[in-house]
């Protein structure tokens, strides 16, 4: 994010790489994700892999739309799990620094 803000030199290369939520309903694991942070078009927000799971007991419960964009997770009274996710929701990654040969 610090890129996106005008921090660092431009000579440097990065990538980020992960995986993300995989919305398939028949999916068994996530989606593979590399992305120049270096491109125009890249974007990052604060909440992108935020997830807030919601207390069942809370005495003040919070409300979702007091975070949009991140993830929300909440137990329902059958013990199961309800998760409201964001299209876009990466679950890991790592972000891959280059300088170019020659100019370290």
């Amino acid at each position: 994010m610090g890129r996106l803000t005008g921090f660092g030199s431009q000579r440097v290369g990065m990538h980020r790489i992960g995986v993300a939520v995989n919305h398939d309903p028949n999916s068994t694991s996530p989606v593979s994700f590399r992305k120049n942070v270096t491109d125009p078009d890249y974007d990052e927000t604060w909440g992108e892999g935020i997830d807030i799971w919601h207390n069942p007991n809370a005495k003040y419960p919070l409300h979702p739309m007091l975070f949009p964009g991140v993830s929300h997770h909440r137990l329902l009274p059958d013990g199961q799990v309800q998760s409201l996710t964001p299209e876009w929701h990466p679950l890991a990654s790592t972000t891959i620094y280059a300088i170019p040969k020659g100019e370290q």
